[in-house]
């Protein structure tokens, strides 16, 4: 691990996990298999993704672990990946969110077909909403949802990178700070 970041926890089969990585300084995503019957137990490590990140710092993995999103900071996007066996760490990715200016943390709603991201460098959550539940191709937000006031932004941004929102979270009911997303789709 390079300067370890935002982590996402996948249950896996027959007693086991895996914690995904964002590793900013080594610009990849590893992967570490735990046994939870022998303590967690690393049972294997490996890279998983790296190619064209950089500062990956912001992971998740869709409901039915079909999908990965990973925010790419200095990329200014969101790269997602299909999670399949054999996936080379050289692999491009399958799909590409735009029109972010400095992405961080990210959720995808219980249907899987949702990702929420939230943009460090602006005041808002952006909503992005798979085609026929495939995230492929290039993608823009279907929307953009204001979370915090002008004068709160204006006084956390130190750079063009900071004063919005850096983590997220949603609820069962597809909630964002108790906001129906029905609204927005």
């Amino acid at each position: 691990l390079q300067r370890p970041g935002s982590l996402a926890l996948v249950q896996a089969d027959a007693g086991r996990c895996e914690i995904l990585v964002c590793n900013n300084s080594g610009h990849n995503i590893t992967r570490h298999v735990l046994d939870r019957a022998a303590g967690y137990a690393t049972l294997a490590g490996e890279v998983l993704l790296e190619k064209r990140l950089d500062i990956p710092d912001g992971i998740a993995v869709c409901p039915d672990r079909r999908w990965i999103a990973v925010s790419n900071h200095n990329g200014h996007c969101v790269m997602l990946y299909e999670n399949l066996p054999g996936r080379s760490p050289q692999a491009d990715p399958d799909g590409l969110l735009r029109g972010l200016h400095a992405p961080h943390g990210l959720r995808f709603g219980a249907d899987g077909r949702s990702l929420f991201v939230a943009d460090a460098g602006a005041p808002y959550v952006h909503l992005y909403l798979a085609d026929a539940r495939h995230w492929r191709g290039i993608q823009y937000p279907a929307a953009s949802i204001g979370v915090i006031d002008p004068e709160a932004f204006a006084r956390g941004r130190y750079n063009a990178r900071e004063g919005g929102p850096k983590g997220i979270d949603v609820d069962g009911d597809a909630k964002l700070f108790g906001q129906e997303m029905q609204d927005y789709v």
